[in-house]
């Protein structure tokens, strides 16, 4: 399901976007369900996703564009663009 929510990027000059734009994606096509019980549990790894995040978004300026242009085009407050 993922890969056909991004299927129509463009990610030839990096292949990382955040997981944002396919949760907004979903959010836009399905209607939501709202649990409050715990879905997933992580673990923070010294080397993991987070320690490396801002060096991915610096080499995946599209993947980081288009999450911005969705945040943009959404009819959202500015407290709510912010926020997010």
């Amino acid at each position: 399901m993922f890969l056909k929510i991004l299927e129509p990027c463009d990610f030839s000059r990096g292949r990382f976007s955040t997981e944002a734009v396919v949760y907004n994606r979903i959010c836009e096509k399905y209607k939501m369900v709202y649990v409050n019980e715990k879905i997933e549990i992580k673990e923070y790894q010294e080397d993991g996703l987070t320690a490396k995040y801002n060096n991915l978004l610096l080499k995946n300026p599209k993947g980081q564009a288009l999450y911005h242009n969705e945040i943009n085009s959404q009819k959202l407050t500015f407290k709510q663009k912010i926020f997010k």
